[in-house]
């Protein structure tokens, strides 16, 4: 079961896009599941989301669960702003190098690093429709039906990130995650 709410802070659109697609794939109420995109770095993004949470009155601050998710692209605050998001109480959906990677994991496994522009020039031959500059979205008939999938692989990778002892290093992703929690009663 979904919590009270979740209020969900992206650094960009593909991110907002995706989660977003899915929340109205699943019929998930926009009054549940409050999804803002394009915040800007990764700082930004906490900025945004800590603002939110501190105009909220105390009993809706209490019913509401707080994610943030940005990409490590070449942000000099990525592991800062990640430490201070989780300071904050907010969890953090982050990817390494970009989201990119996870639509790539929709198609496959990804255990290589790799650029970011690799992965956009990438995620642009090998899923529908997908153009970084010009439609920088993931086909929502591909995501779900390679959905269970990805998520195994993004598991997959966190735990070799992990056990290397660089949970955050790339490639890496916990969007799964906040997916995971975003599709809680939807998922198998």
């Amino acid at each position: 079961m979904l919590p009270d709410r979740l209020a969900v802070f992206c650094e960009g659109e593909t991110e907002r896009d995706l989660l977003d697609g899915l929340r109205q794939h699943w019929r998930i109420a926009h009054a549940r599941v409050q999804i803002v995109g394009r915040c800007g770095d990764p700082r930004a993004v906490v900025r945004e989301a800590r603002q939110h949470r501190d105009a909220l009155a105390a009993a809706e601050r209490a019913g509401t669960r707080f994610w943030v998710v940005f990409d490590r692209d070449e942000h000099h605050h990525f592991s800062s702003a990640i430490d201070q998001a989780r300071s904050l109480g907010f969890e953090v959906a982050w990817s390494n190098p970009c989201v990119e990677l996870f639509g790539l994991l929709l198609h496959g496994d990804q255990r290589a690093e790799l650029d970011r522009h690799d992965a956009q020039r990438r995620l642009a031959r090998e899923h529908p429709g997908y153009d970084h500059d010009k439609n920088p979205r993931l086909d929502r008939k591909t995501v779900l039906g390679n959905l269970p999938a990805a998520l195994l692989r993004a598991d997959h990778i966190n735990r070799i990130a992990e056990q290397i002892g660089d949970a955050t290093g790339n490639p890496s992703t916990r969007i799964g995650e906040l997916i995971r929690t975003l599709g809680r009663d939807h998922l198998p």
